[in-house]
Parts: structure tokens; C-alpha cells; sequence
């Protein structure tokens, strides 16, 4: 990444507002036609996530379209994309949507940029729907409507359902980012007249599952669904073609006191092969509902259409629906009586954290907001009371105001002015915190970057980005990286979630570039501020640098040995499996490190074995003799309380990554839907063991090039600060999902390890 600095004057503010009035005044100039915009799926979409934006009937003389939303500092964030080969007038693209209660402002622009049609959809209005990362957002395709989902059912503040057709589905998977989960049947994956799916949509739904999607599907046509490139690419398998006759599991599964009423047998179900997954609801049939893992993700099949009677007709099919949305993912189905942390305003989710300690920069002392406080009450009582009672009360001189109010206002400014300088580090940093997961049987990887930049001066900046592998393979080393504006998802000042309008005189900046170079074009950073941005990456890789070769030797017991091709050593390495944690033994020094191309013996003497849970929670052990001594010693052991507070990264990075092991919400006070990808606790079983390491180099690297101008133009390219001077830190963090080979016959679980 790339960053060109120059100061910016009041000149660029009068420039926005001009260049605001004659965009309004050149829409006015416009021919008149009516263009149809469509944002997210059915209007709906998530505050700062990526969505689908179509454009229909666009006019001929449309060269581009420009969307323009607001940041969560009421910025104008504007992309611009050409129109290309959409000569029938119908634009797809994906888009960032706005914080809350932002507008989405659609313009089309002809040959020189002149804006010659403006459409706004506003949330407030009806015509646009944007909802909280905590918000469940559940797409059916050509489906009857879903009119209500249970959020009691799925412990959500708000669920909302979007009936899409088919033909309005993404042909990427980055536009599904806000989408928990997909709801279809299976004769849109298939050929048949029902009008499927083409090959870049079903491309995108994989590999939106496998990013960490959940996808639910009932089968239409068994025997055709079984032959379809759709089947081959997931884990379930039918076998069969089943005639049902009970359907009263699905009833209880449901929760449901209406029955499904149908006479006879239901012809064209599917038989599914009970090993190739998690059998959820069973029937004397066989099973009519069955989950497996995709990558990241989840696929559940309903061996029924639940568009085809008698499913379509009964009453309890949302019912049904909530229950399998709640399959998934294991935080919609935690009970809110389970949360027994403290919880601190502010701070609501995982990554709200993550953002405060990536704000940290060092050198910078930040002062509280009780103290501001304390400061600016202390200044009231000194110009307000205390003075008058000097002045009028005691030396009876009214007029001596004219002279201590201003001497009071501008020593408080001085002290202001003095305090900001010693509290503020004088030269540039960055930092960068980077999430990253691995699916080393897929060898599937994606990963985010949240970068802040602090600035000593008002700055505008040119920024580009590129994403680079930080290990040895072959072929092109840089991956298509996404970039957008980031933010806490807080209702709190600063957060993504604080509804509120942009000022006219706020400055804005433009993304742009390609899909290996993304730019920021005159980001605007404040003096002794920060601004930050979220980059976004996902890769299919020829060979996973992480090669290991792990065996289940007992409950809790792993062997085997694992080692990696990464550029440099792996620090705070470990292995969760089970309820047991893998790390390597600590050097003289303290660190737990693994060397590359080196293999660890996970089963040797060089390795430390832990509880999980005591781990994750950093229990404390007590040891209590029993009365009279006749008992011997009661050993207990005591979690230490979780602090949102903490900046430390490396705890909240493996708390992202084992959340639910950790205990989820109920141990930290915290939600993790934002990054709820990064956590593999879900996928700990008999079969998978997760590793979580921090790694030497970062994906996004930072290059940074300063061209300043004192005089306050723009800048020039011959006035070049050396990248040396620019303070910079990341801090890199892998999470991999292990195959593990079962070498010992089932046996019940043991009880919790004491450490060694």
C-alpha cells in the first residue's frame, strides 16, 4: 500500500460544496428517463457490508455510473464504474453501503462527467433497508414469500427475510457478504424450465459457502439433482430416490403444533447417504434434514420442496425455516440468560475491541471522556461562578470581566493547545491488524485488514493497496483484494451504527483502482486524527503452506506433526482439538515459536498440553484442604473475568478465533457476528483440529510515500519523505482448519486434564 500525503486548505470544502451544486444542477438537465436502481437483495442490506447494486433502462448516453454513500463521519464515499459492455442498458455491480440511516445516491454520468441522472434511495423513505452486522438477513429465492421468522426462535434483534428471483442473484460472492444465509430449491441448480441458475451463479453461491455462507436447500427432483454438477460439489450425497410417508419429525423439529397434512406418499424425495453428514431431523424413511460443512461454511438439505405441497401449504413452514437458519450458526440459538460477563457501553461486539486496540498508536495518549468532562465543568465553574464572585462580590469591579474572560478563554486555549501537543507523537504511524482463516483441505483462504492511519497534520491522501502472499508459491504472487471504509459497528460517536446526515462542508474521497490495486483517492485525515479502512481477500491456493499429517491417538490425545513454508517463524502458535490445547514448549525467553520448514512432534516432550477452556479463560487453580484433612485437597478452578477494555491483541485475536470454545458471549460480554468467519470453534470434532498462530509478515503490505507542501496546494511528486520515517506495525493472525485421522475406536470422554 501506497499513501501520498498533501495538506489541504478551506479551498477543497468551497470546491465539494460547488461541485454538490452543479451536480444537482446538472441532473436537472437530464432527458427525463426514468431508471430503475435496485440495492442489496430486495432493498436490504447491512450497514458498511458489500451488496448487490442494479441499474435497469440506462440510457444511451451513459458512459459511467457513480454511487455515492456516507461514512461513519458523514464523509461522501464515492466509486465510480464504467458502464462496459451493459448495452442493454441493465448495470450489475457491488457496492459498500453507507452507515446507518445513510442515503445511497445513484448517479449516471455521459462521456465528460457531467451527471445527467440522479436517484436516491433513502432507508427512511421505505425504499432501501439497511440492517446491524448483529441483524439476520436471510435471501429466498423464487420461494413463497417467508412472511415471518421467530426472533425469539433465533435470539436476534431483528430478522428479516428477502424474496429475490433468481435471476437477480450476484454473479459474485463478495455481494453476498452481508447475507446469513440462502434459502432455495434445488431445481434452480439444475437443467430444467424452471429457469436455473447460470455457471456464474452457482460459482458465486460455492464460493459464498465456502467463504463461510450457509446455504439451505430442499430437494425438487431427487434423480435430477443427484446428476447435476451442483451435487458433485457437495459433501452430502443421494443416493435415492425416496416416496415419504411420515413427516410428524419435521413437525417436532419445528416446535410446531400444526400438522402436515398430506395423503398418501410424497413422490421424488431425496435418500441421502447418512454418512456424508449430520443427520438433524430423522424419519423412518430416512432422513428428511442433514447439515455438513463447505469450506468455511454450512450446506443443509431438506429432502422435500418446501415450495411444493404439502410443505407450501402448512403453517408451520417458517417455523421450519427459522429452524434450519439456526443450524448454521451457533450464536442465533444462544439463550440471552446465558450472558453472565459485564457488559460496557460502547463496546458490543469482538471487533469493537479489536478497533480500540488498533487505535492505540503508540506515543499518543489518549485522554478519557470523564476527564474531558471534569476539564471542560472545571472551565464552566471558572468563568461562571467563580468569577463572579471575585469580581462582583469581593473587589466589586463588574467591569474587570471585559478583562479575565478573555485572559481566561485564551490561557484555557494555550493549556488546550499545549496539552494536544504533549498528548500527540509528532511524526505518522500505521497499524494494521489482519484476521486470517485457512481451510487446509480446500485449501481455501480469505482474510480482512483493518488499517488506521495517524497523522501529526491535516492531511489529504492518495492511497493504494495491494494484497501479496506471504508465502513460497508459484504463479502471481499479488490476490484481488476489496477495500472500503471501516468502523466499529457501535451506535456510539464514530461507530457505523450512529444514524445521522453528512454536513455539506464534510470532505470526501473516491475508491478506485483494480481488482490487485485498489486506490483512495484524497482521503482526508485530520491533524492528530486517525482514519482507517477494512481490506478483504480470498484465494484458492495451489498448496497450502501449512502441511500436517495429525492422528486422534485417544480422547484429548494428538499426535502427528505439523510445519509450514510461511517467511519466518509462527509466534503464539497452538493447537485446539477437543477439549485440549497443543502448544509448542516455550524457549528460554518465553516464546512459543515454530520455525519454518521445521516439524513439530505434537505427541513429544516438546509439546505443553493445556485445558481449552481453562486456556481460553485464563482459569486460576486454588487448592483447598477439606475439613479435617481427611479427604485430601479440593482443587477448583477460577476463570478470570474478560476485560472489553484490554488492548491486548493477541488474546482478542485467539478469543476471535475459538469464540464459541471460550464460551461466546456468555464469558466475554461480547457479540461476534462481524468477524464470525475467523471463529473454527464450530468446527472442532473428532475429525478437525484448529490452529491458531500469528505470523511474521502481513498479506496487505504498507509502502508508504509522503509529498507534502507547506504552502498548502496540492503537493508535488519532487517533495518525497523517506518510507523510514513513517512508523509502521502489523500484526498478522492465522486461524487453519487441520484434518485429524481417527486412530482408536470411539470411547466416552474423559474428564479435564490438570496443566503440565
Amino acid at each position: 500500500m501506497s499513501i501520498r500525503l498533501a495538506d489541504h486548505t478551506p479551498r477543497v470544502r468551497i470546491s465539494t460544496l460547488t461541485g454538490l451544486l452543479l451536480a444537482v444542477a446538472c441532473s436537472s438537465l437530464g432527458n427525463g428517463a426514468e431508471v430503475e436502481v435496485e440495492v442489496g437483495f430486495a432493498g436490504k442490506f447491512k450497514v458498511g457490508q458489500w451488496m448487490p447494486l442494479r441499474v435497469a433502462d440506462i440510457p444511451d448516453e451513459a458512459a459511467a455510473v457513480r454511487v455515492t454513500v456516507l461514512d461513519a463521519d458523514g464523509a461522501k464515499v464515492r466509486r465510480e464504474f464504467a458502464r462496459g459492455d451493459s448495452s442493454s442498458g441493465d448495470f450489475r455491480t457491488t457496492v459498500q453501503a453507507g452507515r446507518s440511516g445513510s442515503p445511497v445516491t445513484i448517479e449516471l454520468l455521459d462521456s465528460n462527467g457531467v451527471v445527467i441522472e440522479e436517484r436516491t434511495i433513502r432507508p427512511e423513505d421505505g425504499s432501501g433497508a439497511n440492517l446491524l452486522a448483529s441483524d439476520l438477513l436471510v435471501v429466498s429465492v423464487d420461494s413463497k414469500p417467508v412472511e415471518t421468522l421467530d426472533a425469539e426462535l433465533v435470539a436476534q434483534s431483528t430478522v428479516v427475510a428477502a424474496d429475490v428471483a433468481s435471476a437477480d442473484l450476484p454473479k459474485v460472492a463478495l455481494a453476498y457478504s452481508a447475507v446469513d444465509a440462502v434459502l432455495m430449491s434445488s431445481n434452480l441448480v439444475v437443467d430444467s424450465a424452471a429457469g436455473p441458475l447460470t455457471t456464474p451463479q452457482r460459482d458465486a453461491l460455492l464460493t459464498y459457502i465456502e467463504q463461510g455462507g450457509h446455504l439451505i436447500m430442499s430437494i425438487s427432483a431427487a434423480e435430477e439433482f443427484r446428476r447435476s454438477e451442483f451435487a458433485e460439489a457437495i459433501p452430502i450425497q443421494v443416493e435415492q430416490t425416496l416416496r415419504v410417508r411420515n413427516l410428524s419429525p419435521l413437525e417436532s423439529f419445528a416446535d410446531s403444533r400444526q400438522r402436515i397434512r398430506f395423503f398418501g406418499r410424497i413422490e421424488g424425495a431425496a435418500g441421502f447417504d447418512r454418512e456424508s453428514g449430520t443427520i438433524v431431523v430423522d424419519s423412518i424413511d430416512g432422513p428428511l434434514v442433514m447439515t455438513a460443512p463447505l469450506g468455511f461454511g454450512r450446506i443443509t438439505l431438506l429432502a422435500v420442496d418446501h415450495n411444493k405441497p404439502p410443505l407450501s401449504t402448512w403453517k408451520g413452514r417458517d417455523a421450519l425455516i427459522g429452524r434450519l437458519v439456526a443450524i448454521g450458526d451457533p450464536q442465533v440459538v444462544q439463550a440471552a440468560g446465558n450472558v453472565t460477563a459485564i457488559r460496557v457501553r460502547g463496546i458490543s461486539e469482538l471487533i469493537t475491541q479489536l478497533d480500540l486496540g488498533l487505535g492505540a498508536i503508540e506515543g499518543v495518549r489518549k485522554i478519557s471522556r470523564n476527564v474531558l468532562l471534569l476539564i471542560v465543568l472545571a472551565y464552566l465553574a471558572i468563568i461562571g461562578p467563580l468569577d463572579y464572585l471575585l469580581i462582583h462580590r469581593l473587589f466589586h469591579r463588574p467591569y474587570l470581566t471585559w478583562i479575565t474572560f478573555p485572559v481566561l478563554a485564551i490561557a484555557t486555549a494555550a493549556f488546550a493547545g499545549g496539552t494536544a501537543e504533549a498528548t500527540n507523537r509528532k511524526e505518522p504511524a500505521l497499524r494494521s491488524v489482519e484476521l486470517i482463516a485457512l481451510d487446509s483441505e480446500s485449501n481455501t483462504i480469505q482474510g480482512e485488514s483493518m488499517t488506521c492511519y495517524y497523522s501529526p497534520r491535516t492531511m489529504r491522501c492518495g492511497v493504494t493497496i495491494e494484497a501479496v502472499r506471504p508465502w513460497g508459491e508459484s504463479g502471481n504472487s499479488v490476490l484481488p483484494v476489496d477495500v472500503g471504509w471501516f468502523a466499529a459497528p457501535e451506535d456510539s460517536f464514530g461507530g457505523a451504527n450512529r444514524a445521522g446526515g453528512g454536513g455539506l462542508l464534510t470532505p470526501g474521497y473516491q475508491f478506485g483502482g483494480t481488482a490487485k490495486q485498489r486506490t483512495i483517492e484524497r482521503w482526508p485525515v485530520p491533524m492528530w486524527g486517525t482514519r482507517k479502512f477494512r481490506a478483504e481477500w480470498s484465494a484458492t491456493l495451489a498448496r497450502s503452506p501449512i502441511q500436517s499429517e495429525l492422528e486422534s491417538v485417544g480422547v484429548g490425545r494428538l499426535a502427528g506433526t505439523l510445519s509450514h513454508t510461511f517467511d519466518g517463524p509462527l509466534s503464539e502458535v497452538l493447537i485446539a482439538y477437543g477439549n485440549r490445547v497443543f502448544r509448542p514448549t516455550a524457549d528460554g525467553e518465553g516464546n512459543v515459536q515454530l520455525e519454518a520448514a521445521t516439524d513439530w512432534d505434537i505427541g513429544g516432550d516438546k509439546t505443553t498440553r493445556y485445558d481449552l477452556g481453562r486456556f481460553l479463560t485464563r482459569a486460576k487453580k486454588s487448592v483447598t484442604t477439606s475439613r479435617g484433612g481427611k479427604f485430601g485437597d479440593e482443587v477448583s478452578y477460577a476463570r478470570t473475568a474478560y476485560d472489553p477494555n484490554s488492548g491486548d491483541l493477541d488474546r482478542i485475536a485467539i478469543t476471535m478465533a475459538l469464540y464459541q470454545a471460550a464460551g461466546g458471549e456468555g464469558y466475554t460480554g461480547l457479540k461476534n457476528f462481524a468477524v464470525n468467519s475467523f471463529d473454527l470453534s464450530g468446527r472442532l470434532d473428532r475429525e478437525h483440529a484448529v490452529l491458531v498462530a500469528k505470523l511474521p509478515k502481513p498479506v496487505v503490505r504498507t509502502t508508504v510515500q509522503l509529498t507534502s507542501a507547506e504552502d498548502g496546494s496540492e503537493g508535488s511528486e519532487g517533495d518525497v519523505t523517506s518510507n523510514a520515517e513513517i512508523d509502521q506495525h502489523s500484526d498478522s493472525y492465522l486461524a487453519v482448519l487441520l484434518p485429524v485421522r481417527r486412530g482408536y475406536s470411539e470411547r466416552t470422554s474423559l474428564p479435564p486434564v490438570i496443566e503440565n
